[in-house]
């Protein structure tokens, strides 16, 4: 027995079992490839654009820092000088003023020295927005040969900072969240390569301050990352669909012309894929719900509606409630149920607001064949529907022998490309009443032979 006599075999002894493989279960694991190996196809290409943008925002971050360091030196010294010189000026506005020597006065003196803080507050101190640094963990000072202790409790997020198409081998996991842990881990990376190029700057001659231009413009904390496969198939995956949540786009036009020729097949593959796989859930449906003695979710309009409404209302509850434990196990953190529930709802009817999304950093492979499938699901459940929807509206619609074609047909005064409908129905009159004079001289020949 060959293969195909087998897969025959099968089709006619469990049809339920075969067709659910075929045209379900294959279709989505079809998809499933697909948003895979282009989404590895598309992170290849986005993946070192994102790693120069994160290495041009740390040396940007480390700019800040010693500009802010020069600054907090000088008020430093400023608040050290600024008593001195008030008092002093105080003392000598006394002495000029006074002939019998100097008489200090603690209400003046006070007062004297909050009016010429102010003074030099106004003329030499700077409006400055107080910034915030991530992850300083350790600053590489130059000039100093070593390091100073910057630690700050709470890492602050530096929103430049993005991992969709790249993921970063940390070791020390600092926070539950990976994106913390590629920010630490990159951040370090990017200061031990600082070091190094300003010491071989500082050795071959350079100035401090060149030296110090020189390292930041080349350091890098991102050369042992590599591509986010998971990410990479998230986004194509919502390409595919057209959910599009937004969180991040092609910066490439290598990408772009991906998404142009490969997302475009991607997407006509799907709509015929989930239709197929839409139809055969229908027949499984409408098959079980006959054999439960439940003919009336099946035969009647309204109760089909309501039966698929209620399979696919149920279907954003489960996704609602899968949201809240990847969201507990993989951001550390608890998401309501209202806003798991929205998330599903705009994902599943492919609107993809994406004021909710699923962070590209936090996402493994093993995840993307759960959290596609039950998504694609979704997108069955409601092709189904809508279907039954407008089965529903099409049963209370009068019917009509006089169709829209017609009406337009009518419209262009019976005048088609040209040619006049009233001769055309001429020559087809003539034509038919030659036809019957034909047939009935048949007819009498064959009376007479008879």
């Amino acid at each position: 027995m060959t293969v195909r006599d087998k897969l025959k075999k099968v089709q006619q002894d469990w049809p339920r079992l075969y067709y659910a493989t075929a045209q379900v279960l294959l279709p989505l694991l079809t998809i499933i490839s697909l948003a895979l190996l282009f989404g590895q196809m598309l992170a290849y290409t986005e993946a070192s654009g994102e790693r120069e943008a994160n290495d041009a925002a740390l040396a940007a971050t480390y700019r800040n820092f010693l500009s802010s360091k020069n600054l907090t030196d000088t008020m430093t010294l400023a608040l050290e000088g600024v008593p001195v010189y008030c008092y002093d000026e105080y003392v000598n506005e006394i002495a000029s003023n006074s002939d019998e020597g100097t008489v200090l006065d603690g209400e003046q003196l006070r007062e004297h020295l909050g009016e010429c803080g102010a003074k030099l507050a106004n003329k030499y101190v700077p409006e400055v927005e107080l910034n915030q640094y991530f992850s300083l963990s350790g600053i590489f000072v130059p000039g100093t040969a070593k390091f100073q202790k910057h630690t700050v409790k709470t890492a602050v997020r530096n929103p430049q900072l993005t991992f969709f198409w790249n993921n970063c081998p940390y070791t020390n996991k600092v926070m539950k969240r990976d994106w913390y842990n590629y920010a630490y881990y990159i951040y370090d990376e990017w200061i031990l390569s600082f070091e190094a190029l300003y010491g071989a700057n500082i050795e071959a001659g350079m100035s401090v301050e060149d030296a110090t231009e020189a390292a930041i413009d080349e350091a890098s904390g991102t050369d042992e990352c590599y591509i986010a496969t998971a990410g990479g198939a998230l986004f194509w995956f919502t390409l595919t669909t057209t959910v599009g949540y937004g969180t991040t786009v092609p910066s490439t036009q290598e990408g772009r012309n991906l998404c142009y020729t490969f997302g475009f097949l991607s997407i006509l593959m799907f709509t015929v894929l989930i239709s197929v796989a839409g139809n055969i859930l229908g027949s499984i449906f409408d098959d079980m719900a006959i054999r439960a003695r439940l003919p009336f979710f099946v035969h009647n309009k309204f109760g089909a509606l309501f039966a698929w409404c209620s399979i696919f209302t149920a279907q954003i509850l489960i996704v609602a409630v899968c949201v809240q434990g990847y969201n507990h196990d993989r951001l550390g953190g608890n998401i309501d149920f209202e806003d798991s529930s929205w998330f599903s709802y705009v994902t599943l009817t492919t609107v993809g607001f994406g004021d909710i999304t699923i962070p590209h950093d936090t996402l493994r492979i093993g995840d993307i064949f759960y959290i596609v499938g039950l998504c694609l699901l979704g997108f069955a459940f409601l092709g189904n529907f809508l279907t039954k929807l407008s089965e529903l509206v099409a049963h209370y619609l009068p019917e009509e022998e006089y169709t829209f074609e017609m009406r337009l047909e009518d419209l262009r005064g019976g005048k088609v490309k040209g040619v006049d409908k009233s001769t055309d129905d001429d020559s087809d009159d003539n034509a038919h009443e030659g036809l019957e004079e034909c047939n009935n001289s048949v007819d009498v020949e064959g009376v007479v032979e008879n």
